[in-house]
């Protein structure tokens, strides 16, 4: 009985970690130089035509991965150039910013980490909303917006594009998804 109960205190428990996402002035400073700095655009520029292809013509195949279910979309970017997990927070950051321009603003800004077979694993989400309307049909733009990084050690395991849409008469029909995508990544 007495080893059962060691093996039980002594267990090793997991890491398991939510917060709030707050970026450094440090990494804001960077980030604003990155966003200024147009050389990043090309790399942009090719991963935008692989996810109209995957979009409009879904293979799920290579770098994209586009999903539909009902009241949803979804498009997981996937690093063949095995970039920096910082790049890939500065994309995440941009896409935030892009959604803000184009009328969203933010619900929620989460961190989770977690320790799973022995690695870790980093999600930082955005989760955006259409303006706030009381007056029915409401204008739900594209539905529900998050925006997910998932990082495994040091590498980028995904970035997640996902909208939830309402389908009932209170709202107006959401926009087209490849509507949004050219919203979300033009320059």
């Amino acid at each position: 009985m007495k080893n059962w109960i060691q093996q039980l205190f002594n267990k090793k428990q997991p890491v398991k970690v939510n917060e709030v996402l707050k970026r450094s002035s440090q990494y804001q400073d960077k980030y604003d130089k990155w966003a200024n700095d147009f050389i990043h655009q090309s790399k942009w520029r090719d991963y935008y035509i692989a996810i109209k292809n995957g979009v409009e013509q879904p293979s799920n195949s290579g770098n994209v991965l586009y999903s539909t279910y009902n009241g949803s979309h979804a498009l997981a970017l996937f690093d063949p150039h095995k970039e920096s997990a910082e790049y890939w927070k500065y994309r995440l950051d941009w896409l935030k910013r892009q959604a803000q321009s184009i009328g969203y603003r933010i619900q929620n800004e989460n961190r989770y980490i977690e320790e799973v077979n022995n690695e870790v694993v980093t999600r930082e989400m955005y989760y955006l909303k259409p303006p706030i309307a009381f007056e029915p049909p409401i204008d739900q733009l594209w539905g529900n917006l998050r925006l997910e990084l998932k990082v495994k050690g040091l590498e980028v395991d995904y970035l997640k594009i996902q909208t939830t849409f309402y389908t009932d008469y209170n709202y107006k029909k959401p926009g087209e998804f490849t509507e949004l995508i050219d919203r979300l990544f033009e320059n």
